[in-house]
This record gives C-alpha cells, sequence and structure tokens, in this order.
C-alpha cells in the first residue's frame, strides 16, 4: 500500500441486491468500490477497503484495527469530522472577504477562486449534514 491517494468522489452508498448488502463507491468509473462490508458470524461485519493502482478497480482487503490506518481511504473518512469543520470555518470566513468584490483584475481573479472555493465548501456542509441545496 505505497499510494497514499484516496478514492476520488464523488463517493454514494450503493447495492447490487436492493439494499440488504451495501457498499460506499463511486456512482461513475464503473461503481468502483470504496469500502463495503463481510459479515462474521450471525452478528458481526468486517469493513474492507480497497487496494488500487491510479483509476482502476482494486482489490478488496479486510481492515483490523491495527491496519486501518494504512488505507487511504479510512483515514479520509475518519478525518471526515474535522474537515466538515473546517469547511465551516472557511466557508463563514470567506463570505465575510467575498462580499467586497475588488476591481483590481488580479484581486478579482483572487476573490472569483475565493467565490468557488466557499459555494464548494457550502455544498460539501450541505451534503455531510443531510440538507437540501
Amino acid at each position: 500500500m505505497s499510494e497514499n491517494k484516496h478514492t476520488p468522489g464523488p463517493w454514494i452508498w450503493q447495492s447490487f441486491d436492493g439494499g440488504e448488502t451495501f457498499f460506499l463507491g463511486t456512482p461513475d468509473r464503473g461503481r468502483l468500490m470504496v469500502m463495503d462490508f463481510v459479515r462474521q458470524g450471525f452478528n458481526r461485519a468486517t469493513a474492507r477497503f480497497a487496494i488500487r493502482e491510479g483509476d482502476k478497480g482494486g482489490l478488496m482487503k479486510a481492515a483490523t484495527l491495527e491496519t486501518v490506518e494504512s488505507f487511504p481511504d479510512a483515514r479520509l473518512i475518519a478525518a471526515a469530522p474535522e474537515l466538515l469543520e473546517a469547511c465551516k470555518l472557511m466557508h463563514w470566513a470567506g463570505i465575510g472577504i467575498a462580499q467586497h468584490q475588488p476591481t483590481d483584475p488580479v484581486a478579482a481573479a483572487i476573490w472569483e477562486q475565493l467565490t468557488n472555493a466557499i459555494n464548494a465548501a457550502r455544498s460539501a456542509i450541505t451534503k455531510a449534514e443531510g440538507k437540501t441545496p
């Protein structure tokens, strides 16, 4: 697992059997699996994460408490609460700055990038909190 990159999004929960079993995967690119679960007896399941090279499909490998941090997608999932808070901070700080559109062309280009970042943060926050845009 020398690759440190996570599976590019978007990710959505999907099922091949109408919902009895499900997995986290991409809705495009051939439905690449990010994470799934394998039943262990009657009341347990083990999370599995993809090991892949580039954008190709990968091998699903079971994670344990000792190995879960070695999977890039698992690290991203674990970081999600902090990433959400960072998006909220950036969103609110950026709104104050973005209210004043500059006239200087260089500053205007930076302002446009900031506005795009604020909109992306707002979209991610809305999705994470289960709200409709």
